[in-house]
């Protein structure tokens, strides 16, 4: 129950690593580098600052894709140990195979896409 708490942390670690500055957290963070931005850009220069809003992401994130990519990101990552990498890779297969929601007494199990939430 709720092994996503668990596997959190260093999937989150591992992400960082693997997208280095690439990588955004959350709103919040993308408000502290636009402030960043903000005060250290000299406004004579030219600079292009975009944002991207993807409808459906996670309903359509291929299943078997984002294991691919989580074993890559596992293979080069260097600051977790290999046993916390297994048990992660295992239970994040678990969570993405078999999440479920149930909605006015129905059970409904997902059939692409990644659960959320």
């Amino acid at each position: 129950y709720r092994l996503e708490k668990w596997c959190s942390p260093c999937l989150t670690d591992v992400s960082r690593g693997y997208c280095e500055s690439e990588y955004l957290l959350d709103t919040p963070a993308l408000i502290k580098d636009l402030e960043v931005i903000n005060s250290s850009h000299d406004p004579s220069d030219n600079c292009l600052i975009f944002t991207l809003d993807v409808v459906a992401l996670y309903p359509s994130i291929d299943i078997d894709m984002a294991l691919r990519a989580m074993d890559h990101a596992f293979s080069i990552d260097t600051r977790q140990p290999a046993a916390t990498k297994t048990a992660v890779r295992k239970f994040s297969e678990f969570i993405l195979r078999e999440s479920f929601v149930v909605f006015e007494d129905e059970v409904f199990k997902g059939k692409k896409g990644i659960p959320t939430g």
